[in-house]
């Protein structure tokens, strides 16, 4: 599986993909912007609950359409969601994949609360440098703004996804100390992986209506009228 670590290289780079979803409206009052346009699903409807907490839907449809587009930019013309991959198809691949994603995080966000990690003032600062160095790079802030906003980010949505990020650092410094390693020489990442396939997963009966292919037609789309 993906390590936290990989995830977190990519964050900036990935964070002006598309949010969005397909299937039918699963609760939440967000009755409006690009997700519920393209979904008819609230983003902040409660899509999964993972050891009992809480997710919204748009932070799975984050890495739903980050493996979606990385499948069709590594296959080009010759993308085939219905491909064979790994006992399924590439369709379910990419659904599954971007489950891992979400619930690492998740876990990444319980342990950070266990072990009282917070954002340090250094992060914070790394944070807004980054975010004014790619703000430059699209020719100003509120021009990068307009950019992530067309893709279903704010500056918030942003934040919380690069957050997790240092969240991860913190815990990597006291993990092999503290009460969540199971044994000395464990890694966080093969703790994470270990907790990610004994994690508690629970479903809204939206997720099973959820078709990758579907999903990133109409993702596609709306790139295109934008």
């Amino acid at each position: 599986r993906t390590s936290m670590r990989r995830i977190a290289a990519v964050m900036w780079a990935a964070a002006v993909c598309l949010l969005s979803a397909c299937g039918a409206s699963g609760g939440g009052t967000v009755k409006e912007g690009l997700y519920y346009d393209a979904s008819g699903i609230c983003p902040d409807a409660v899509l999964l609950t993972v050891n009992g907490e809480e997710v919204a839907a748009e932070r799975y449809f984050y890495w739903l359409t980050y493996t979606c587009d990385y499948a069709a930019q590594a296959m080009g013309e010759g993308l085939d969601w219905n491909e064979e991959r790994d006992g399924g198809t590439l369709a379910q691949y990419v659904k599954e994949e971007a489950l891992q994603r979400t619930v690492t995080y998740a876990i990444v966000e319980q342990w950070a609360a266990q072990t009282g990690c917070t954002l340090t003032e250094e992060d914070r600062s790394a944070m807004e440098a980054q975010f004014q160095a790619d703000a430059e790079r699209c020719g100003g802030e509120e021009a990068y703004l307009a950019q992530i906003a067309t893709m279903g980010l704010d500056r918030e949505d942003a934040d919380a996804l690069t957050a997790v990020h240092y969240l991860y650092t913190h815990l990597e410094e006291i993990y092999p100390e503290s009460d969540l390693c199971p044994g000395e020489g464990v890694t966080i990442d093969e703790g994470l992986t270990e907790a990610v396939s004994e994690a508690e997963i629970t479903y809204a009966d939206t997720y099973d209506t959820i078709d990758a292919a579907s999903y990133y037609g109409k993702v596609t789309a709306l790139r295109d009228n934008s």
